[in-house]
């Protein structure tokens, strides 16, 4: 440790502050785990009502709802920050708001080119990846709007993961 102190002075001294900040923040990171961004790809779903026999169509309304499960197995024991799901819509505008499981209804962000951002609940988000094969039901009651669900392949859902992974 009176290695590092040293160092850090002789870099004090010598003027490269910079050096110095960017040992802190790997010395840090190391110690409490690395900040990182996953993104998690959607493995199935589901349309809300369907019989299971049917195979899931390209786009559904989402007045009807949609259940959506993702690939979360990596980011299982990360501590998260911020999940954002990114929908695609099919046809329609963009929602204002959406429902994301049993909590209260998300507002979205247009991303352009018919993509939108929904921010999740941090609460929703760590049952999802803490529980294998948690599905994650989205409807939008008040719109016309349809999405895209896996079965569309070039506009399927996912999710990107904000969080740090836990120390070793």
């Amino acid at each position: 440790m009176r290695q590092y102190v040293r160092c850090a002075k002789w870099l004090v001294r010598s003027g490269n502050l910079w050096i110095l900040l960017t040992f802190a923040a790997v010395t840090h990171n190391a110690a409490v785990g690395l900040a990182a961004t996953a993104y998690a790809e959607c493995v199935d779903d589901a349309v809300v009502g369907a019989p299971t026999t049917l195979a899931t169509p390209p786009a559904v309304r989402l007045s009807t709802g949609v259940t959506f499960v993702f690939r979360v197995e990596p980011v299982r024991n990360w501590q998260l920050l911020k999940v954002t799901m990114l929908l695609h819509v099919a046809g329609g505008p963009v929602p204002a708001a959406v429902d994301v499981g049993p909590a209260k209804p998300a507002a979205t962000q247009d991303k352009g080119e018919g993509w939108f951002a929904v921010e999740l609940p941090l609460g929703v988000a760590r049952k999802l990846v803490s529980e294998a094969g948690s599905r994650l039901t989205v409807r939008a009651r008040e719109s016309s709007a349809t999405i895209h669900t896996r079965e569309s392949h070039t506009y399927s859902p996912y999710l990107v993961i904000d969080g740090a992974s836990s120390p070793k």
